[in-house]
């Protein structure tokens, strides 16, 4: 084309406003005289090649640009040198970010230039957008439908391009740069037309496991089980590995979790606990419900007692069982019902201890416990001696509110043999205790 080499020559003997002059008076020349052929538009932008002008935003108008885009697109492309046509990228990246500037993305520029350019060139405008520091654009338009549109064009030419390492190597670069969700959108496109490919496979498997690592750290229990659902409804996953990749940091991010979070997981976590498809094996159930036992959030300590009464818990060994029902006991003991929660009077300390016992005595599985049920016993006794007598006293009417005979049966019990224990040893003499009930309303019990 005997034009563009011209405008080659031309712009060589300019300054840059010399340069920026010429440009406006093209502009003014192709809108003018209607000059929208298509070589008048690779006339231009062979210009702008040889130009190198800085201004060109502010000097392309937004619809010429448009204009231009078209009309070089529609260009007989064998008639342009590779050597000049290669150059264009950049001149043509410009322009595309004038032609739409405030929604220009790479995908969408490489759906603009592809196959007229070959794969290797978007593979490396996607490495160069993935290192730019400084102005860049987005890899895909903002709005979801608008992307996934792109994300289907784009795909869809490459499979019709496919045999080539290009075409794969651009396939992985697009896939690798997006988000999970449109990694399973392109995906799914594939399989439709190639079937599944391995190394599409293992980029997603791969994206996956980075981004649940990433939740573990920030404690995001919620998305950590969003994530679950996502993997199951996809047929892509392999679902056993990503259980156990799941599992794992679902259980560290109960550990890096804030009191917020906790909070908003208890609904989440207790569905899991109930009707979940993760923390299928034994040693998974375990260790679950010891980071349960241990939490210092009393919701999340308290879904123990709700494990224990699904069936599919009751696979556990019963050595297991009541090592983690004494650790869960102990833990509520210390930081949610005993002497150090101090949001609590001492009676309401012991009200709640005693429930604790009491979810465990109204669990049918665990009733057939019986080494466990005397060792949690003993632990609420031992812990009911050091409480004052009129502490326990003024627990009597609370435990009554509960409406729990099991729990106020074994709380008066407990209260007989404490206060006899006391007076054979002398350390409780039976006046003074009947002091202290004149003053509280005591069931005859």
């Amino acid at each position: 084309m005997t034009e563009m080499k011209e405008m080659k020559e031309i712009s060589g003997f300019l300054t840059n406003d010399q340069k920026d002059r010429v440009l406006k008076r093209m502009i003014q020349a192709m809108q003018e005289e209607q000059l929208t052929l298509p070589v008048n538009y690779a006339v231009f932008v062979s210009f702008l090649l040889h130009a190198a002008t800085s201004r060109l935003q502010d000097i392309l108008p937004h619809g010429f640009a448009k204009s231009v885009m078209g009309g070089f697109f529609s260009l007989d492309f064998e008639c342009i040198p590779k050597t000049e046509k290669d150059g264009f990228i950049p001149v043509l990246e410009k322009v595309y970010k004038c032609a739409d500037r405030e929604n220009a993305n790479i995908l969408s520029f490489c759906d603009y230039i592809y196959p007229r350019f070959d794969a290797d060139i978007c593979c490396k405008l996607l490495s160069n957008w993935r290192s730019s520091q400084k102005d860049c654009i987005d890899l895909l338009p903002k709005d979801d439908k608008s992307a996934g549109n792109i994300l289907k064009s784009l795909v869809e030419k490459i499979c019709q391009q496919w045999g080539s390492l290009k075409e794969i190597r651009f396939l992985e670069k697009i896939q690798r740069y997006s988000n999970l969700d449109f990694q399973i959108e392109i995906l799914k496109l594939t399989a439709s037309k190639l079937g599944a490919i391995d190394a599409s496979l293992e980029i997603l498997h791969s994206t996956c496991e980075i981004k649940l690592l990433e939740m573990s750290k920030n404690g995001d229990i919620v998305k950590i089980i969003d994530m679950w659902d996502t993997i199951l409804l996809c047929p892509f996953f392999k679902t056993d590995v990503m259980r156990t990749k799941t599992e794992k940091c679902l259980l560290e991010s109960l550990d890096k979790a804030r009191e917020s979070e906790l909070n908003k997981s208890f609904k989440k976590l207790e569905e899991l606990c109930q009707f979940g498809t993760l923390f299928l094996e034994i040693d998974s159930k375990l260790a679950l419900l010891r980071k349960f036992a241990t939490s210092m959030d009393v919701d999340i300590h308290s879904l123990v007692a709700l494990c224990l009464k699904e069936k599919s818990y009751h696979e556990i060994p019963s050595d297991e069982v009541e090592d983690i029902v004494l650790i869960w006991f102990d833990h509520a003991s210390e930081h949610h019902c005993g002497k150090l929660f101090k949001r609590h009077t001492i009676s309401d300390s012991l009200l709640k201890l005693y429930s604790y016992v009491g979810n465990v005595l109204s669990n049918d599985w665990l009733q057939s416990h019986g080494s466990l049920l005397k060792k949690l016993e003993q632990k609420a006794f031992d812990y009911l001696k050091g409480v004052d007598t009129i502490d326990i006293l003024k627990s009597v009417p609370k435990m009554e509110k509960l409406d729990n005979e099991p729990i106020e049966d074994l709380f008066s019990d407990h209260i007989q043999a404490l206060f006899k224990e006391g007076i054979d040893n002398g350390d409780i003499i039976k006046q003074d205790l009947f002091e202290h009930t004149k003053t509280c309303e005591v069931n005859s019990k």
